[in-house]
């Protein structure tokens, strides 16, 4: 969906709410007004408009007045779903130019748990995140927090095994999924997307060059961040696209997309996040082995890495430890306002954000990729961070990572962030001083710059 229909929608949700407000308070007055307009415009007869108003045309018009001015606030209130769609995962943001090195990691466990709470604490004093699990590896250790509470009816306090939503954060594993595959034969980095579709679909090329795997995984494919028919008409009427963007989204529309979108770009040639591309990526990876995304994840990353809790479907079990997510919407003096949010099925394009962890399974996956813990998928891990394009002097696109720092990828920070409609995420490291952090939120308020902060009070001098 373009990024101009979410505008469109403020404006829509506005005037209803302008118009539907005096209808529903002053019904007759406005109504009198409407025969004025409807007269001066000629749409009824001066016997018609010289008519006395009857009661119940005004209780027929209060109504309408209340049913728009409530869908007003319905959209307008749902809205920023639709703006996080072209923010979720952004590959770039100021917080990382000073992400730093800072204290000595040696001091994490008597020092620390102050230190996250200064980080962590105001978020959930001032309502941006109900929730919070923060898990940390440090002195090859792990060390998890927990703050605010997994739902606002409950005081239950989120741990390492509260299940969240992690959005983009899924895209690494993508990346992964990939990166052994190649391993094992079974795909190359350079194969074309062509050779993994049904002849009837043409991929989009630019000068006789060919989108590759590897253009796919590093966000160099030159597809945009979102397709531009992610929601039908059906979707608008329904309303589902502002709760659940992607659920209605089939592999027969993204085909659909995929031959009729034209590249601006040459593959390879230029970074430009893209959502579609990395849910390409892990359709026809498990199409490629006629499994489903789920599959091929639980099968070659979470069952190698003993990861229980990461999975698209929750068990019974799993579900009773999904924390409730919550849409902020705005702020009344400084606190936040936040509303319950739907989760998001994300079926077509899974590998671009389906996935739901805990802070105990990501620490396990950022053990591996530190190298602290040896497992069959390190050599894989050590592939998704090589660079494969520097966006700008200090930031780089490995194959989903991103890679923060103008020095080599040791003395960098390698990361990835993820949102929802209900949760945020964020996930770093650094390999070289054996060191990472883990970020869960059951809110949209981002928990990049946590994260970041965080990850500085690890990092030596």
């Amino acid at each position: 969906m373009p990024i101009y229909v979410p505008l469109i929608l403020m404006a829509v949700g506005l005037s209803w709410i302008l118009t539907g407000l005096p209808c529903a308070v002053f019904p007759r007055r406005t109504k009198v007004w409407e025969r004025h307009l409807y007269r001066k415009i000629r749409l009824i007869s001066a016997k018609k408009f010289n008519k006395p108003i009857k009661q119940r045309a005004v209780i027929l018009q209060s109504l309408q007045g209340w049913i728009f001015f409530f869908a007003g606030v319905t959209l307008l209130w749902q809205l920023p779903i639709q703006f996080s769609l072209y923010r979720d995962g952004n590959a770039y943001s100021s917080y990382f130019e000073s992400a730093v090195p800072g204290n000595d990691a040696n001091n994490i466990y008597s020092e620390f748990k102050v230190k996250v709470d200064e980080v962590i604490q105001p978020l959930i004093d001032t309502n941006k995140s109900v929730g919070v699990s923060v898990g940390i590896i440090g002195g090859e250790g792990t060390v998890v927090f927990g703050y605010g509470r997994v739902n606002t009816n409950s005081n239950h306090q989120p741990d390492g095994d509260t299940i969240y939503e992690i959005g983009s954060i899924t895209k690494v594993f993508t990346a992964l999924l990939l990166a052994n595959m190649d391993k094992d034969g079974l795909v190359s980095l350079t194969d074309t997307v062509q050779k993994f579709l049904p002849p009837s679909i043409q991929m989009p090329v630019y000068d006789d060059t060919e989108i590759t795997l590897i253009d796919l995984v590093s966000h160099m494919s030159g597809l945009p961040r979102i397709p531009n028919n992610l929601n039908n008409f059906k979707d608008y009427l329904s309303l589902d696209f502002v709760k659940n963007p992607y659920a209605s989204y089939t592999p027969s529309r993204l085909y659909a997309f995929l031959s009729k979108h034209s590249l601006k770009t040459k593959p390879g040639t230029k970074y430009s996040y893209s959502n579609v591309g990395m849910g390409l990526l892990g359709h026809i990876l498990a199409c490629s082995q006629t499994k489903t995304y789920e599959d091929m994840v639980l099968s070659r990353i979470c069952t190698p890495l003993a990861m229980n809790d990461t999975r698209i479907t929750l068990s019974r079990d799993q579900k009773s430890r999904l924390a409730q997510g919550y849409q902020g919407v705005f702020t009344i003096s400084s606190l936040y306002l936040s509303f319950p949010a739907t989760n998001w099925d994300i079926p077509t394009l899974a590998g671009a954000g389906a996935l739901r962890s805990t802070v105990n399974d990501l620490l396990k996956f950022l053990l591996a990729n530190i190298g602290i813990t040896q497992t069959p998928l390190n050599k894989a891990m050590e592939t998704t961070q090589v660079v494969r394009h520097k966006i700008k002097p200090t930031m780089s696109i490995a194959m989903g990572w991103h890679i923060q720092g103008p020095n080599c990828p040791d003395d960098s920070i390698v990361w990835h962030n993820g949102g929802t409609g209900g949760y945020k995420s964020y996930m770093g490291f650094n390999k070289k001083h054996r060191v990472g952090v883990v970020i869960l939120s059951n809110s949209t308020s981002s928990v990049d710059e946590a994260g970041v902060r965080i990850l500085r009070t690890l990092l030596p001098d």
